[in-house]
């Protein structure tokens, strides 16, 4: 009869424990979800949040859209430039980190690499 009392007890708080770790979960996804859409504007696109607000007239959209357009281009051509030489800043930093590490070390810092390369994978689909 103890027994049977004790693995019910033992039954009620597991069940509570999960319940509150699944809830704790459930809160932190939606909080971080929460968070994204405050950082988007109201309108999606920022392009067209601006000429709304700003109630801009037809003749001042066609001039908005072509400044925007060339804009695009040389900031586009400016953001990779600097990814190809961020990447390689990286790669240098790499390197020297690798030739001062054991090869348990090695195969430690390796493995880090590839989790931290997909966590950004992740990060940058959930900002789409």
């Amino acid at each position: 009869m103890k027994r049977t009392r004790l693995g019910a007890f033992v039954v009620i708080v597991a069940t509570f424990l999960l319940g509150a770790l699944g809830g704790y979960s459930l809160s932190l996804i939606m909080s971080d979800a929460a968070a994204q859409k405050e950082h988007q504007s109201p309108y999606g696109n920022v392009s067209e949040y601006v000429k709304e607000r700003l109630n801009l007239s037809e003749e001042q959209i066609v001039k908005y859209d072509a400044f925007v357009e060339a804009s695009h281009s040389q900031m586009s051509e400016i953001h990779s430039e600097y990814r190809k030489e961020f990447r390689a800043q990286v790669r240098d930093l790499q390197d020297e980190v690798r030739s001062i590490l054991t090869d348990e070390q090695l195969t430690e810092y390796e493995r880090f690499i590839k989790e931290y390369a997909e966590f950004r994978r992740k990060e940058r689909e959930n900002r789409k």
